[in-house]
């Protein structure tokens, strides 16, 4: 399953977002899944890529990509992916997202919200505005919401979405236990990870059977 990463990156406000997302990011690539990561101002980097060269996951988080692609030329390169989880709140592009979603109905979007950006400023108010405005047609459209802060996600946007999953860092998911996998013993992000990758699979496997 390739999965594909869309990610804030463009202010200081995105900083910790952008750092728990890039987090499960390399959590997946660590656990065997294909994964690339897309942000707005810097473009994709494969982490798999990146290991192969010698320059591993350190290069990865210090977002060292390699060359540039515009927002509408990422969007395009996403139908071959068969999951696309953007992290919210975002600034910029989700139209864009909206419609792409609505020509693509069978690939998997899943929306993480992480909070809402605090106001220090004009721009803040800006960016607060913005999501304000398109965060109820991205939850809408989306196939699965979740959020590692469920204190932070306002009512209003829970109810607007289809299937609304709180998650955590610990081991206990569904009935199941998920400390280790093979032995291996997982760190948080990676518990995270294995999570989300058996609901994205889930989702994946009812989209394809509407689809026949």
């Amino acid at each position: 399953m390739k999965i594909a990463h869309l990610i804030p990156a463009s202010f200081e406000y995105f900083e910790d977002i952008k750092g728990e997302a890039f987090a499960l990011v390399e959590a997946q690539s660590n656990l065997g899944m294909e994964v690339e990561a897309f942000t707005l101002q810097f473009g994709r980097v494969s982490v798999a890529a990146l290991d192969g060269a010698g320059e591993g996951t350190q290069r990865f988080i210090s977002r060292k990509f390699s060359g540039k692609m515009s927002f509408s030329d990422v969007l395009f390169g996403l139908s071959g992916f068969q999951v696309v989880h953007v992290h919210c709140p975002f600034f910029g592009g989700i139209q864009k997202i909206l419609k792409w979603k609505a020509n693509n109905p069978n690939i998997v979007l899943v929306v993480s919200f992480y909070h809402l950006i605090p106001v220090t400023d004009l721009f803040s108010y800006l960016v607060r505005w913005y999501n304000s405005l398109v965060l109820p047609k991205l939850f809408r459209v989306a196939d699965l919401v979740t959020t590692i802060s469920p204190e932070e996600v306002p009512k209003s946007l829970k109810r607007m979405a289809k299937l609304y999953i709180p998650m955590d860092y610990g081991p206990e998911f569904a009935g199941g236990d998920f400390s280790e996998v093979n032995g291996y013993r997982l760190k948080p992000e990676e518990r995270l990870g294995v999570k989300l990758m058996l609901i994205y699979q889930e989702i994946f496997d009812e989209l394809t059977n509407k689809k026949t």
